[in-house]
């Protein structure tokens, strides 16, 4: 793959086995796609025994809390896209700001899917923190610690991610979200 498509290409991956593309890509997906919605709604189809892969910004929060780690030491990190509209979404202020700084203290990728002339001033506000603290987290990560889910197996789910000198607490079943100095 990695021959055929040159050196020069960035390849993402999407999708696929992770062990089997270490050394391939250049960038992986690390979880299920994000959605407007917080939880998986109980009208969302889920096959039996993948609920926690199927489509919620919680679920893509779990994922990218606890793989974080492999940023920059199998690849970038590609955590899923923002969800930074205030319409047309689910998710409360306080669960779209949890989403977006778990992204950026992930250091890995920080996509928008959404209309940027469509964001209102605090999504734009939003945007810029997270820009700033996710090429932080990155930098820290290029030549120290990768960022670090320090309650990876809690019940419930992880709730603390540091890098680059802060932490993020949030209750990944009560969206919201806290960012302080380590």
């Amino acid at each position: 793959m990695r021959r055929g498509a040159g050196e020069d290409a960035f390849i993402l991956g999407c999708g696929c086995p992770l062990g089997a593309v270490v050394g391939l890509v250049d960038a992986m997906r690390i979880g299920p796609d994000v959605a407007p919605s917080w939880e998986v709604g109980p009208g969302d189809v889920t096959f039996a025994g993948y609920e926690q892969a199927a489509p919620s910004t919680r679920n893509a929060w779990v994922s990218t809390l606890g793989r974080s780690f492999q940023h920059r030491r199998l690849w970038l990190n590609d955590p899923d896209c923002l969800m930074l509209r205030t319409r047309e979404t689910d998710l409360s202020p306080e669960a779209a700001r949890a989403w977006a700084l778990g992204v950026g203290m992930s250091g890995g990728l920080a996509l928008v899917s959404d209309d940027l002339a469509l964001l209102d001033t605090s999504a734009r506000a939003l945007l810029d923190e997270v820009t700033a603290l996710g090429r932080a987290a990155d930098d820290a990560a290029r030549t120290g610690p990768a960022p670090r889910c320090e309650d990876l197996l809690a019940p419930g789910g992880p709730s603390r991610l540091s890098a680059a000198g802060q932490v993020l607490d949030s209750d990944p079943n009560r969206p919201h979200a806290r960012l302080s100095a380590l």
